[in-house]
């Protein structure tokens, strides 16, 4: 294993990214013609991972209340949903195996045999039911809200069986379901917690292949392997995830370097160029197609003063040099 893997991607879903360089390959999936990168079979267990997380720290531990890549890159490895996406973007059970009407009106999941916390605690449908409503509304869930507003009810059918019925049909609710809004927490230690849930300290208890380790909110959040994980589906061949943050560039560069760090995620783009041309590791950019790195001019009024004018809005646009933007900001990466 080389000493740094580096991933620079500009890429909102790494899953849709090509790449080139040794060791890695690129499949058209047979569904929705999706692109799935990988970087190749893992063999052989590793005591531990340093991992970059990105621009700042982690700051809480339910996904649905931040929704933002440093606590989500955590939360996946920690939180399971009720239904997982594939990298081909098909939906398969997750938590749960499920059944969808015809009309696509009424979902129904049931828990998978052995679903279990960390603690060893069996999943019910009542953790069910309080961590759909907890992601979709507020005080923790309130960026899910349309998804909220879709459940007409939501009821246990047994301690295993949850039955969601919605006001109207939509083919793609099962999919919002893999995500944060889908995410399963144990009821009892949420509440008990209260409006702690999440914080360092306090933390989650999920169902995931790696538990809660140590939180430094200043430095670092590690997680360790989850040797009773109760699914057939991940068996982790790290033993630890260390995410740490440092914020300086010159520091990213050098931790890379030096093995400080051992891998990450969009990096600063001022080291992108030296860590290509440094030889500890390697680094994997998204092809042009597929980086959507998105800058946005946000117009509070368009229907008076110079910008409701289209045509002003457009001029604004046209004097903005992408390719500087592309090679100057982001050294080519994007």
């Amino acid at each position: 294993m080389r000493r740094v893997i580096l991933i620079a991607l500009l890429a909102i879903m790494a899953v849709a990214l090509t790449a080139c360089g040794s060791g890695t390959k690129e499949v058209t999936s047979a569904t929705n013609n999706a692109k799935v990168f990988t970087t190749g079979t893992p063999t052989k267990e590793i005591p531990s991972v340093k991992w970059y997380t990105f621009y700042r720290g982690v700051l809480g531990l339910v996904a649905a209340t931040w929704v933002d890549y440093p606590e989500l890159m955590v939360n996946a490895n920690l939180c399971e949903s009720i239904v997982r996406a594939q990298p081909d973007y098909s939906i398969v059970p997750g938590l749960a195996n499920f059944v969808v009407s015809d009309d696509y009106k009424t979902y129904t999941y049931t828990l998978r045999d052995g679903a279990a916390f960390w603690n060893g605690a069996p999943v019910t449908a009542q953790d069910v039911l309080f961590s759909i409503k907890a992601n979709t509304t507020p005080p923790f869930g309130g960026a899910n809200f349309q998804i909220a507003d879709e459940i007409a009810s939501m009821n246990a059918v047994d301690d295993k069986t949850v039955k969601i019925e919605l006001k109207f049909s939509d083919i793609n609710f099962n999919g919002l379901l893999a995500g944060t809004s889908g995410k399963i927490y144990e009821k009892k230690q949420a509440k008990t917690a209260g409006d702690k849930w999440g914080s360092p300290g306090v933390g989650v208890e999920c169902t995931g292949p790696y538990k809660l380790g140590e939180w430094d909110p200043a430095t670092s959040l590690t997680i360790t392997r989850n040797d009773t994980y109760w699914g057939p589906d991940f068996k982790p061949l790290a033993k630890e995830v260390v995410f740490t943050w440092p914020q300086e560039p010159t520091m990213v560069k050098t931790a890379f370097e030096t093995g400080e760090l051992t891998g990450g995620w969009n990096v600063p783009p001022s080291v992108i160029a030296p860590l290509q041309s440094s030889g500890s590791g390697q680094m994997f950019v998204g092809a042009s197609d597929t980086a959507v790195q998105m800058y946005a001019l946000i117009v509070a009024d368009v229907k008076k003063g110079n910008l409701a004018d289209p045509r002003m809005r457009q001029a604004i646009s046209l004097l903005i040099d992408r390719n500087a933007v592309a090679s100057k900001i982001y050294n080519g990466a994007a």
